[in-house]
């Protein structure tokens, strides 16, 4: 059997064969894969090929012996410890041709040992060469502990590229689902008569707008790892309430439920448009599933000054529905944890990043059996 090169053990099989002017051996680590044991992870050029895959178990009888007494073991000795191993044991040594056996130790931790197939110059008790060996020792353990760190960082990395990977794809499916379900509103209203035929033309307008944005999004999820950059523009509020509000009348009005709007003054602020209006269909929306038939939903602004004094603009979203627990209220913004027995629990965290991206935030308040209200603060 040949085995392949390793830096990391080469170097300190080459530093053990040096301090005992030798030239050929083998380096054994103790490895964890599989079942645990010492295996061979470094041969010199004299010995570059094994009949057989070799492995000494962690309890045989040559680890235990160098792990209690620290020594070089000479094969054969004079005190017959190499008689006392088990054949299999024995057979192993032969192989690699085996002189002695060096093991190296780390703070009473057998981490491995080294064979000799030349003579060495002397069998010592490690006392002059111990510093060397371990030097070479904890090299050799801090190189091995870094690449277990290395890998369980990569182990890490790849399991929150998977999460990441669900998590968007959640939120593709929220961003998708709500609008198809404020399109298929409309074309019902529109395929039994219920909206007048003058606005039909406005209703299919909007239609055809909400599955461009469901093609977009789409679109996006093939470009996953290169997400568009938010677009930062002047936006003015009111203007994108009056859409989003027409945009979910239809869904508001199949549910016999009316949507009302206090907000008669322009508000300029800053953010990305598509976004802040996805946000307010998104609470709308919200707003209808939690409120029962017959009831309103209000959207109303103005300006204020938060508690520094910078001006900013202020969006609320008031329905008069069943209101949420307390021990609920808590949760609303953790990403997949929803009440609805179809919700995907993204829809409010979706919203509360886009308000971070504007530079603003997002209150909710509630009260069971009387309603909720969703605060949305912009800076102007």
């Amino acid at each position: 059997m040949r085995w392949g090169a390793d830096p990391v053990a080469t170097e300190a099989l080459t530093g053990v064969l040096g301090a005992f002017g030798c030239n050929r051996g083998v380096l054994f680590e103790l490895t964890t894969r599989g079942d645990s044991g010492f295996a061979p992870t470094a041969v010199s050029a004299g010995l570059t090929s094994l009949e057989r895959p070799i492995r000494f178990p962690a309890d045989s009888l040559l680890p235990r012996w160098m792990r209690v007494n620290r020594q070089a073991l000479p094969v054969p000795d004079d005190i017959g410890v190499f008689g006392a191993l088990t054949s299999q044991e024995q057979e192993t040594l032969r192989e690699v041709s085996a002189r002695a056996a060096v093991p190296l130790i780390v703070e009473k931790q057998l981490i491995g040992w080294a064979t000799l197939s030349d003579r060495p110059d002397r069998i010592p008790d490690l006392g002059a060469g111990s510093s060397a060996l371990d030097d070479i020792a904890r090299r050799l353990l801090a190189a091995r502990l870094a690449a277990e760190e290395k890998a369980r960082a990569d182990s890490l990395a790849r399991t929150n590229k998977l999460s990441l990977t669900g998590e968007m794809a959640a939120g593709i499916a929220h961003e998708v689902r709500n609008p198809l379900a404020a399109v298929r509103s409309m074309v019902q209203l529109v395929r039994n008569g219920a909206i007048p035929a003058s606005e039909q033309g406005q209703v299919l307008d909007n239609v055809v707008t909400e599955i461009d944005r469901v093609n977009s999004v789409v679109t996006n999820l093939m470009m996953l790892g290169r997400p568009s950059a938010s677009r930062t523009e002047a936006v003015e509020l009111m203007a994108l309430v009056a859409d989003a509000v027409n945009f979910c009348r239809a869904y508001a009005r199949q549910r016999s439920q009316s949507l009302e709007i206090a907000l008669n003054t322009r508000l300029w602020v800053r953010g990305d448009s598509l976004e802040i209006r996805q946000v307010l269909v998104n609470l709308l929306l919200n707003a209808c599933q939690a409120s029962g038939d017959g009831q309103a939903v209000l959207i109303q602004g103005r300006s204020d000054t938060d508690s520094a004094g910078v001006p900013v603009a202020i969006v609320e979203v008031v329905d008069e529905g069943a209101g949420i627990p307390p021990s609920v209220l808590s949760q609303i913004f953790d990403p997949f944890f929803t009440t609805k027995a179809n919700g995907g629990g993204l829809g409010l965290c979706l919203c509360r990043d886009v308000m971070t991206r504007s530079g603003g935030s997002i209150v909710v308040t509630s009260e069971p059996g009387v309603g909720t209200r969703v605060t949305l603060t912009f800076p102007q």
